[in-house]
């Protein structure tokens, strides 16, 4: 990730990159391709880590499908070469051979839009990406989870849990919703652990 980068996201208090580009796309200066660059490349990563340290512990609705995308991505004699040397060329070869996979902190977007929670009703048949700033992991059946995935939901499931242990201290209508969200969590991370067991 460039200075630049994250001197723009931080100057305009965004913590995601993907805000930052609305207001990077208007620069003439190169900008804009440098962040895609960046961005390509710490994703080639991600998606090589997925494909060759967690294909096995792969969890979630999604998993199969996950597995299915990498092993093909992977396949290409051209990937793993790229992912670790060029940016610009690892951005070039995802969007040629793009398998629609996309790690975050607390799930894995495998994206299929007719599925997608993340897509209004209007937009599914028109998009080709994921809104990942409205994803619904807990509810999605795009979602599968890597190890790391698991864990940052298992930190959010003690958080709720201390949260919660004086719910006389929260407005009512606060502690159900953490308590439903606890409770989302908690089946997913059983259903994950029933699976890679």
């Amino acid at each position: 990730m460039s200075c630049g980068s994250i001197a723009g996201a931080i100057q305009y208090k965004h913590h995601g990159i993907q805000m930052f580009e609305g207001y990077a796309g208007t620069s003439r200066s190169g900008f804009r391709a440098e962040v895609e660059s960046e961005q390509a490349l710490l994703r080639g990563e991600h998606l090589t880590d997925i494909a060759t340290t967690y294909h096995h512990d792969l969890a979630g609705p999604a998993a199969e499908e996950a597995r299915r995308r990498l092993d093909i991505l992977t396949a290409n004699p051209d990937f793993p070469e790229l992912v670790l040397a060029d940016p610009v060329r690892t951005r070039r070869f995802l969007a040629r051979h793009e398998p629609d996979v996309y790690p975050g902190t607390y799930a894995t977007c495998v994206f299929t839009a007719a599925t997608a929670r993340c897509l209004p009703p209007s937009r599914v048949a028109a998009s080709t990406v994921p809104a990942l700033e409205r994803c619904h992991p807990l509810q999605c059946a795009n979602v599968t989870l890597t190890p790391a995935n698991a864990a940052a939901l298992q930190r959010e499931h003690e958080r709720l849990e201390n949260a919660l242990t004086d719910p006389a201290s929260l407005p009512p209508l606060l502690a159900h919703r953490l308590r439903r969200r606890q409770h989302d969590i908690a089946r997913l991370l059983a259903d994950r652990s029933t699976e890679t067991s």
